[in-house]
């Protein structure tokens, strides 16, 4: 720790007799002012401002910030390592990725900040600056000992319990299709552990969130139908009223969310949707014909974010499809089509390379006539590991991958707008050249 000569407040605390009252006083603020800097440094430096966690015990934590330093020790991931600074520049480089400075068991060191959500895992949980109380909306919520779906589950919160939140996660992460935070809470009946935030509205006062009697929130997913439902349900009003009509929805079908709503009596339910489109001809527009829009109970449905991860988990795929689907489901935006994934394998020099035609799904729950705005989409990826990378990826009308040759053919038809004539296919052919596919 670094010491302040003792000599410098004994100066400032002598005092000569024939000086005034004021200039005491101004003496004693100077030393007020320099004490106060020195205790706020040293109880800075060393009162952590959060904790964090890693997947991995690779992590090395360095002297100094900066990768020419020399590692001080490796992060054990079996303890939480606490934060003591952030945003610390790199000693090498204006334009470095910044630092973090941390300790574990008396040590301390510093580690990358663009490390969060690599492969190690890191986590930084820092104290939550406002709406430190959160309300569970989903039918139960687990509570783990550790930030990730591999922790050990302490308990299971109910609908509408109360939690305070302790720390909450700054990095998001993935799971099932659900990008969200962890949060260090502390139950009702005094457990201590993490959730994940998604499932949990927050707010100031727990008595405020108590006493909404009904939570009606947006929300995005995908609902496969258990058992089909006689009727759907409108809330208006503070009411949940069933709907007049039979309800068109069947048994084994997958729905769009587009809302959930949790009752006083802490019974959930989603808003689902439900439509038909058609398209007479190429030039015609889309029309859309809505069957079924209304709340359905959670106990006639499974749920997830994405609708890949919810199809996969009903209807399971071989290891091979399965991890293509969910390499391109990360970027999280317009969701596969399981069914139509046509995954085809080549070789060349010892690597292995496979090439994935799909559709994304459309959202309609069948298209009459004309294609409604699908399109064929191809991706090519070259196996590194047990890791796939992307070497190749476009879409168009209909795509072809012809194994004789290792070329991928794209036809495109021009759309019935601008100043190409309508209707005309025009065909792209792509080559292998030994470790991608470029244009012929």
């Amino acid at each position: 720790m670094k010491i302040i000569p003792i000599d410098i407040f004994r100066h400032l605390l002598i005092f000569h007799p024939l000086e005034t009252k004021v200039l005491k006083l101004k003496h004693y603020s100077i030393f007020l002012f320099f004490l106060n800097i020195f205790l706020t440094s040293q109880f800075c430096a060393t009162v952590p401002k959060g904790f964090g966690h890693v997947s991995s015990n690779d992590l090395k934590a360095f002297r100094n910030p900066s990768l020419k330093s020399e590692v001080v020790f490796s992060i054990d991931k079996t303890n939480p390592y606490e934060v003591l600074a952030t945003n610390i520049k790199d000693l090498n480089s204006t334009n470095g990725t910044p630092w973090l400075k941390i300790r574990q068991k008396d040590k301390t060191g510093f580690i990358q900040e663009e490390n969060k959500g690599s492969k190690y895992g890191i986590q930084i949980f820092l104290a939550p600056i406002k709406e430190r109380f959160g309300i569970v909306t989903a039918t139960q919520l687990l509570l783990r000992d550790y930030p990730g779906s591999e922790g050990k589950v302490l308990g299971k919160l109910k609908t509408r319990e109360t939690v305070e939140i302790l720390a909450e996660g700054q990095n998001k992460v993935n799971i099932d299709g659900n990008s969200g935070t962890w949060a260090k809470v502390k139950s009702n009946d005094g457990k201590i552990g993490f959730v994940f935030t998604p499932y949990i509205m927050r707010g100031e006062d727990p008595n405020i969130l108590l006493a909404q009697k009904d939570l009606e929130m947006r929300e995005e997913g995908w609902v496969y139908i258990l058992e089909a439902p006689d009727k759907l349900y409108d809330f208006k009003n503070g009411k949940l009223k069933a709907q007049s009509k039979y309800a068109d929805i069947r048994s084994e079908e997958f729905l769009p969310i587009t809302g959930r709503l949790v009752r006083s009596d802490g019974k959930v339910y989603f808003k689902v949707y439900k439509a038909n489109a058609s398209r007479p001809g190429f030039e015609d527009d889309v029309t859309v014909t809505v069957l079924a829009e209304g709340y359905i109970s959670s106990n006639l449905v499974k749920t997830a974010k994405r609708y890949p991860s919810l199809y996969i988990s009903i209807h399971p795929q071989d290891s091979l499809k399965k991890k293509i689907i969910e390499k391109i489901d990360q970027s999280g935006g317009k969701e596969v089509d399981v069914e139509s994934v046509q995954v085809s394998t080549f070789k060349h020099k010892g690597k292995t390379y496979y090439v994935a035609i799909l559709r994304y799904i459309s959202g309609y729950s069948s298209c009459d006539g004309f294609s409604c705005g699908e399109y064929d989409t191809v991706f090519a990826f070259s196996k590194v590991g047990n890791n796939l990378e992307e070497i190749f990826a476009n879409e168009g009308d209909h795509v072809y991958f012809h194994e004789d040759d290792l070329s991928i053919n794209i036809d495109r038809i021009s759309p019935p707008e601008g100043d190409e004539t309508s209707g005309v296919t025009t065909q792209i052919v792509y080559k292998f050249n030994g470790s991608r596919f470029e244009k012929d």
